[in-house]
């Protein structure tokens, strides 16, 4: 076995190496340098594409946003051009807040939009941890059911939750219109969920356990944390459905 180079003793420092490798750690090494360097370029390269996309999907909105303050003819003329002094115009934004409750119509969708989204996530994680933690007579058939209420499409049943909010009383109110966008939402909610939960390691439920934490610390305290990914996919895929209807 040959000793090391001086290179190679500062090569294992890196890697906070103490002892005297062999001739096949220094190909371990050699290996692992490279990959950090591939790794590196793929970095960038993923970075340089997600700026790409980024500038891409962004240039609508600010077509939008340059062509709302500017005149009906500056932007039949040359809509990429930035407004001028002479093509400055609010004009739209006057109709828009003079001609409609615009104010209105915004606070119903923001809070119809938040209110279903604080009811999925909520209902949809406990639904999930249930589903997914507990044994119980009806387990399948639940999930059965939620998976049904993904592949049927909600607007089949217009007519039938029409009817349902009519006869409860609920017609023209923020009500009717959060509890059919949860109940739209759960499904694919609960289904999200319920997959990151299995993925939580089971010794820190049981350590929890041991500790004497309740169910509802565990859920609340442990899991929630653990599977904030899932509940930012489920609040994006919530939230614009709800947001554009």
């Amino acid at each position: 076995m040959r000793s090391p180079s001086p290179s190679e003793e500062s090569r294992t420092m890196k890697f906070g190496v103490t002892v005297v490798p062999r001739v096949s750690d220094w190909q371990l090494f050699v290996d692992l340098e490279k990959m950090g360097y591939d790794c590196a370029w793929a970095a960038d390269s993923q970075m340089l594409y997600s700026d790409a996309y980024a500038v891409l999907a962004l240039f609508p909105i600010a077509l939008i946003l340059v062509n709302s303050v500017k005149s009906r003819a500056a932007i039949f003329e040359d809509p990429l051009a930035l407004p001028a002094a002479d093509t400055l115009s609010f004009i739209g934004f006057h109709k828009v807040l003079s001609a409609t409750n615009f104010a209105m119509y915004f606070g119903n969708s923001l809070v119809v939009t938040l209110a279903s989204l604080v009811f999925i996530v909520l209902f949809g994680a406990m639904a999930a941890w249930a589903l997914s933690e507990y044994e119980f007579r009806g387990r399948l058939f639940w999930s059965v059911l939620i998976a049904i209420g993904i592949m049927v499409p909600i607007r089949l049943g217009t007519v039938a939750i029409l009817q349902l909010v009519a006869a409860v009383d609920l017609v023209n109110t923020r009500t009717a219109l959060v509890l059919v966008y949860t109940a739209q939402g759960l499904p694919l909610a609960v289904m999200i969920l319920s997959e990151f939960i299995r993925q939580v390691p089971g010794e820190l439920k049981d350590a929890a356990r041991c500790d004497g934490v309740g169910e509802f610390r565990i859920f609340f305290q442990v899991i929630l944390p653990l599977i904030r990914p899932a509940i930012a996919t489920v609040a994006v895929f919530t939230m614009i459905p709800a947001w554009n209807d």
